[in-house]
Parts: C-alpha cells; sequence; structure tokens
C-alpha cells in the first residue's frame, strides 16, 4: 500500500517551467486538460493500493496515522513554477511545513521516499537523513507524472546523474570544477567543500563496477591525442544504464587548476553481469586552459585522468 501527498501531487503547475503556458506558470486553468498529476499516475500504476494524503493543512496526529498504515509514502515536494523577480527567494530552504511533513511521516515508521519538482536546488539537509530515497524530477513537463512513476514502481531503470554540484547550505555554493584552495576551511583545514550530492551523483536499481583504467600517449606528439579506456561492468540484477564521466585534472600550471574537470562521457547500456570497454580520444583541449594572457593554452607536465574513483597519471610534453 502506497501512501501520496505532498504540494506537488495534484498540483499541475509543478509539472512545468514559467514561460511554458504563461509567464509564472502558476495558474492551473493555463493547461491543456487531461495532464496526469504525480497522484494520477501512481493510482494508475500497477500497484496493490494507492491513498492520497490531502494536500493543505496537515496535522500531524493525522499524518501518523495515514503513515503506519502504509508500506511506503511518496511525497512530492518542491515549489511552483517562477521567473525573473517575482520568483526570488531569500532562502533555498525548503518550506517549513514540507520538513514537517516528512518528520511526521517518518516517526510513523514508514519508508519515505521524496519527488523533487523544482527549478533549483532546494536544500535537503534536514530531511535527507529521515527519507530512504529522493527523485529529482526538476520540472518534466506534461508527461512528468507518468513518467516518475515509472521510476518509482521499476519500470525504468533511471540512468540520470546530477549536472550540477547540489548544495548542502544556503552559502556554499562551490562549483565542481573549484580549485584546491577553495577547500580550506576556517579551522585550517581541507574540509570546506561539502556539497549535499557531488556533480555528476546519480543512483539505479542495479550496480556497475568500473575497472582497468587505462591510457595510451603514443599518438599525442604527432596527432595530438591521449586514448583512455575503462571497462565497466553491471554488477546488479537488474538491466540498465551508466553515464561514464571523464575528468582530467592538471597537477601544475601557471594559472591554478581545478581539481578536476569533465573532459568526456558516455552513455551505456548493459544487462546484468555484462562488462563493455568503454574508450575516450582526448586532444589537446581537454588538456589546456584560459592563460594569463586570455588566451587557451597547454603547458607540458602531469595530468591525472578520473573515471569513478579510478585514477590514471600521464606525463604530457
Amino acid at each position: 500500500n502506497v501512501l501520496v501527498g505532498g504540494p506537488g501531487a495534484e498540483d499541475v503547475p509543478m509539472l512545468f517551467g514559467s514561460w511554458s503556458y504563461m509567464w509564472q506558470g502558476t495558474e492551473p486553468g493555463a493547461y491543456p486538460d487531461g495532464v496526469a498529476t504525480f497522484a494520477e499516475a501512481m493510482q494508475r500504476a500497477d500497484l496493490a493500493g494507492v491513498t492520497i494524503l490531502p494536500d493543505g493543512v496537515y496535522e500531524p496526529d493525522r499524518v501518523r496515522a495515514h503513515g503506519y498504515g502504509a508500506d511506503v509514502a511518496v511525497l512530492a515536494l518542491g515549489e511552483k513554477p517562477s521567473v525573473e523577480k517575482p520568483g526570488d527567494i531569500e532562502t533555498l530552504e525548503l518550506p517549513r511545513d514540507q520538513v514537517a511533513l516528512v518528520r511526521d511521516l517518518a516517526e510513523s515508521g514508514v519508508s519515505v521516499v521524496v519527488v523533487l519538482y523544482q527549478n533549483r536546488p532546494r536544500l535537503v539537509r534536514q530531511i535527507e537523513p529521515m527519507v530512504d530515497a529522493i527523485v529529482l524530477a526538476y520540472q518534466p513537463g506534461p508527461y512528468g507524472g507518468p513518467a516518475v512513476a515509472d521510476v518509482l514502481t521499476g519500470r525504468f531503470n533511471p540512468t540520470g546523474h546530477l549536472p550540477f554540484t547540489y548544495p548542502r547550505l544556503d552559502g556554499s555554493l562551490v562549483p565542481y570544477d573549484h580549485k584546491r584552495s577553495d577547500e580550506g576551511d576556517i579551522l585550517h583545514g581541507w574540509s570546506a567543500v561539502q556539497p549535499q550530492f557531488p556533480f555528476g551523483h546519480g543512483l539505479s536499481y542495479t550496480s556497475f563496477e568500473y575497472s582497468d583504467l587505462a591510457t595510451d600517449v603514443t599518438d599525442f606528439e604527432d596527432e595530438g591525442i591521449v586514448r583512455a579506456m575503462v571497462t565497466i561492468t553491471n554488477t546488479g540484477e537488474m538491466a540498465g544504464g551508466d553515464a561514464v564521466l571523464l575528468f582530467v585534472r592538471d597537477h601544475v600550471a601557471s594559472v591554478t587548476p581545478s581539481v578536476r574537470r569533465l573532459r568526456a562521457f558516455e552513455t551505456v547500456d548493459l544487462e546484468p553481469g555484462e562488462s563493455t570497454t568503454v574508450s575516450f580520444d582526448l586532444n589537446r583541449d581537454a588538456f589546456s586552459f584560459i592563460g594569463r594572457d586570455l588566451r587557451q593554452v597547454m603547458e607540458p607536465g602531469a595530468f591525472s585522468i578520473f573515471v569513478d574513483d579510478l585514477e590514471a597519471v600521464i606525463e604530457l610534453p
């Protein structure tokens, strides 16, 4: 039995972005008929039973009572669409009533899954320890309700990875390609950068293992190409896809280098137990940066290539 609730469960505008059917995108009457809400999509899914928790003022005892009778609770949280000055907010924190809703259900002992409909990263550090899973749905449009339902029910195995660094705090918005000095903290340590979820984070219903990262620099002097190869194996029990992300770090440069920069990626689909080798041909641009004269430059020296938790170090002339 699945309990579905939250402000986004039966709200059509939360599925859409601004400038879609109107400027702010907040008027339900502006959207076409027949758009399935998330709650409707869950009711149409092949589940034993779905109970809708009415939106509005949540009474803690009533919320917990609903939780006692459910196997899992799915809460659609986030915000309505917005744009320009009317969309300005003073904090990225989730609204207090949404945090309270998660807490009340978690106190009932039911497993809690959160779906986030939003156009910016609302902070989830308060609720993350209380929930079992978080699905970042963004503003997925007219078919977003069924799409998220397909993910939650296992009809689709998610493959997405974060294209940005998800912050933990309002004042901690350091990007993934920061400088090493940005990691310095007020206690003279190196723990200042602690995002909620790092750039490239993403989960699947299966598991993947990376191995055998290798490089070939023999063609670099003549053709300016470094070949990197890595093996990825689906070690789980479901077919699934993953994005293979390759990062590069320059060890020493005339301009302080980033700790890493995404330089290539490729998506792969694998059956359970299947392996494949992915190859990347990296040209000079992958090892270059904008110098002090505002021109692109590549300087010889040591570079690290990263894929997942694997690292290969190469020397380029």
